[in-house]
């Protein structure tokens, strides 16, 4: 009986996340977003591929965290390739940080995984349309410039640092648009 009512509980907590993660995107216009529970849905999406390599996902958000405006479905998109990407560049067992904090003109978000990482010589080009470390089949190379497209267009910045055992995916999303963005 405990067994059957975890598994409802696990159900009826995807169901609210896809739910949410499949709205939000129906308006276009940019509107104050809920940068951890876009985040949270994602890693509820997600959560078979954590599950299945044992990954250990740390939130570290802060607590006074202001709300962006921004494209909440669009954002989704940004979380859910970081996420994905990370996932997958760990082996059986991982570390997943994902950090949220404010400064004075942006929310900053990290997302940090414990893979081998990126090296130096193709980290410029991790960004560019089509471009995949992944098996053929495994990857279109879509996600990461799909990704920076996102962000950019909420005039907004994403960049990466890497070393053995830590990636770090930084992006910098502002408080304020500015008069001239696109809504």
């Amino acid at each position: 009986m405990t067994e059957i009512e975890a598994a409802a509980a696990r159900i009826s907590e995807l169901a609210v996340s896809i739910k949410t993660y499949s709205h939000m995107d129906r308006s276009a216009a940019h509107q104050p977003t809920n940068v951890p529970v876009g985040v949270y849905n994602t890693l509820t999406m997600l959560g078979h591929k954590l599950r299945t390599k044992s990954i250990e996902v740390v939130k570290e958000y802060q607590d006074d965290l202001s709300l962006v405006p921004g494209n909440a479905g669009e954002l989704n998109q940004v979380w859910a390739n970081l996420i994905d990407n990370a996932i997958d560049a760990m082996d059986e067992r991982g570390r997943l940080l994902i950090k949220a904090r404010l400064t004075a003109l942006w929310v900053e978000v990290e997302i940090v995984d414990d893979g081998p990482g990126i090296p130096e010589k193709i980290r410029e080009q991790i960004f560019e349309p089509f471009f995949t470390t992944k098996d053929i089949g495994a990857g279109t190379g879509l996600g990461l410039g799909i990704a920076h497209r996102i962000v950019a267009t909420q005039e907004g910045h994403i960049e990466v640092s890497s070393k053995p055992g830590e990636t770090v995916m930084r992006l910098r999303l502002p408080l304020v648009r500015s008069a001239h963005a696109p809504t």
